[in-house]
């Protein structure tokens, strides 16, 4: 036992000792007690190994060591509590981007940063870690250089052997009006926000069509871009200190990380902190908890059945958090019910929403976790409101059956240019059916475990009606069809895998419809997964711009092998996680989407609700894979 701790990491001793705890309490909810002397024991033990772990130098060299390294070419380096996000443009140019403006994909690139050798920029080699982005000199230089984000809105930027040159990227925002405030700053307004450049070490060397540089001064210099509204927080003296609080902020949520088999933590690690990158300050009224966002750039906002996916990720080991994730878009909810479409710090779309798969995660984390009818209590309410929207404001003919509308149909779907749901018809579609179910037996179990015996009653009698409403009209000759323009148009074989998503329903689903649509996902099936389009399809596309068009999307895989899973065919399921875990691997990173036949990344990187579901299929599925 002692050279087993011995052979620790301190990293590991502090996930044992918060594993410790965690068992504990969940024991205790159960009724059933640990002997306090053994936990007592446990801890000591190991906190006294964790003491001296701290006070030796090779193992904080190694903890460092072992932080993941992620390649920015395929994530956006930022870190949790940041609206700052930077990225490599091109071979010698670094690209800082304004998370906070979410109303304009574009406008939100605001400077670009370059190192220079003598009056040229030099082109770099760069990696990220939680704690900086580290640039090389690619040429036979020692230049190297290291960025850290300071607070919510700075960037501190050292470099050795080598300039710093900042430029704007917008041309409506230059730096034609910087002021020069003393003989180190300098400042100009852009759009409500100050943008301050500050030189801590180094010489200013010139200020010549709108590139402001700095030329080293004892073989260094150091810059901080500030970006604020009124009055700026105080500028850190102590950069360690701030690469410090960093690494201490990762080291609590990595301890949170759900287990996955030993063989995948890599993988998991660059999940979890992809995941942790994308997490911005909270901002009420809109984000009234820390959001993660779909991306720190390009899509750097919220949607209602995106978020959903990171809440499950999160809701693992820390159910608030999970909870505090799902909840999010419900802080804008309209008194109809309605969730927004889209979410930024300051701005919200309402001509459209996004499926209601709210009730199905929730069950989910139901499933892991009791919790508290106090928070249920919250909860509650604001998904019986949601649950009505459908069956109120997107029921135009008053048949029962809720439909996709909005301004666009597909963009209600979450689908936007599918082809069944990529038109302007009214899409009665059978997953939204499917989802709704879910929901109304997710709304019947809070229902119950509240109290409120009537209520869950309702809520189950409602379920079983529009389950076997579902069954008479979107089983026919064999096949699952879905519905167009308010029901008059029946599509009998549709191309598109959005119905398919009906799978989610799983045992709910009579053997012959269950086994039906298992045999139809052969028609989409690709060595990475499943295509969005069916391959054979004449609509099938495979362009960067084909979108739910043909591409392999994480949503829709995790969804179906939920289904799957749930419906008895894990074996199913653990091949197509398998399939995508393959995917992920190849194509180095977390896109938006992957092109179905080759494997390649496709649309923004660093997608924060594929990283979650290639982390939710290792925790769940990870051990069966051969």
């Amino acid at each position: 036992m002692f050279n087993f701790i011995h052979r620790m990491e301190l990293q590991d001793v502090l996930i044992i000792m918060d594993s410790l705890v965690l068992y504990s309490l969940r024991m205790g909810a159960l009724k059933i007690r640990i002997p306090h002397k053994i936990l007592l024991a446990a801890l000591l033990l190991l906190s006294c190994e964790c003491a001296s772990a701290v006070d030796r130098p090779a193992v904080q060299s190694s903890i460092s060591k072992d932080l993941p390294r992620v390649d920015p070419q395929h994530y956006w380096f930022s870190r949790s509590g940041s609206w700052l996000a930077i990225y490599p443009n091109d071979a010698s140019t670094l690209r800082l981007y304004y998370s906070y403006l979410s109303g304009g994909w574009d406008q939100a690139q605001w400077i670009n940063i370059r190192f220079l050798h003598g009056d040229h920029a030099v082109e770099t080699t760069c990696s990220a870690s939680p704690a900086a982005l580290e640039l090389q000199d690619k040429s036979a230089g020692e230049g190297k250089a290291r960025l850290i984000l300071s607070g919510e809105r700075d960037v501190l930027i050292e470099a050795s052997g080598l300039g710093i040159q900042l430029s704007p990227v917008q041309q409506e925002y230059t730096f034609e009006k910087l002021v020069r405030e003393d003989e180190r700053t300098w400042s100009t307004h852009w759009l409500e926000w100050t943008v301050q450049l500050v030189i801590v070490e180094g010489r200013f060397a010139s200020l010549q069509e709108g590139r402001w540089e700095v030329i080293r001064e004892h073989g260094k210099c150091r810059v901080a871009i500030r970006i604020f509204k009124d009055v700026p927080t105080v500028l850190p003296e102590d950069w360690e200190k701030v690469e410090a609080v960093t690494l201490s902020d990762w080291g609590q949520f990595r301890r949170k990380m759900p287990g996955v088999p030993k063989q995948y933590e890599v993988e998991a690690e660059k999940a979890w902190l992809n995941t942790w990158y994308a997490m911005a300050p909270a901002t009420s009224p809109n984000f009234p908890t820390e959001p993660v966002l779909m991306a720190k750039a390009y899509m750097n906002a919220l949607w209602p059945w995106d978020c959903c996916f990171n809440a499950l990720a999160l809701g693992v080991t820390d159910l608030d958090a999970g909870l505090d994730q799902l909840m999010l878009p419900f802080a804008l909810q309209k008194e109809d019910g309605q969730l927004p479409d889209k979410t930024g710090p300051d701005d919200a779309y309402f001509g459209c929403t996004k499926p209601p798969i709210q009730g199905w995660a929730l069950g989910k984390l139901m499933d892991l976790h009791r919790i508290p009818n106090a928070r249920l209590e919250v909860i509650y309410p604001k998904l019986v409101k949601w649950t009505d929207f459908w069956f109120t404001k997107r029921d135009h003919n008053g048949n029962g059956i809720p439909g996709f509308s909005g301004v666009n149909p597909g963009w209600d779907s979450g689908w936007d240019n599918s082809t069944v749901s990529g038109g302007q018809d009214e899409n009665e579609a059978p997953e939204l059916q499917a989802y709704l179910i879910l929901q109304m037996q997710t709304l019947a179990r809070m229902a119950s475990q509240l109290g409120r015996k009537d209520e869950a009653a309702r809520w189950t009698d409602r379920a079983a009606a529009h389950l076997k409403l579902f069954r008479q009209i979107y089983w026919l000759q064999g096949r699952l069809v879905t519905r167009l323009d308010g029901g008059n148009r029946i599509i009998h074989q549709p191309t598109s895998l959005e119905p398919m998503m009906s799978l989610l329903l799983g045992q709910n689903l009579d053997p012959e419809m269950f086994n039906g649509m298992v045999k139809q996902l052969d028609d989409y099936l690709t060595p990475y997964g499943l295509a969005s389009e069916m391959p054979s399809s004449p609509l099938y596309r495979s362009d960067p711009d084909a979108y739910w068009s043909g591409p392999i999307w994480a949503p829709a895989m995790y969804l179906v092998i939920d289904g799957l899973n749930r419906g008895g065919r894990r074996d199913l399921a653990v091949d197509l996680a398998q399939r995508f875990d393959r995917l992920v691997q190849q194509a180095g990173g977390y896109y938006e989407n992957f092109d179905a036949k080759t494997g390649k990344g496709l649309k923004t990187k660093a997608y924060t609700w594929t990283s979650s579901v290639h982390l939710l299929l290792l925790h769940e599925y990870g051990a069966e894979f051969k």
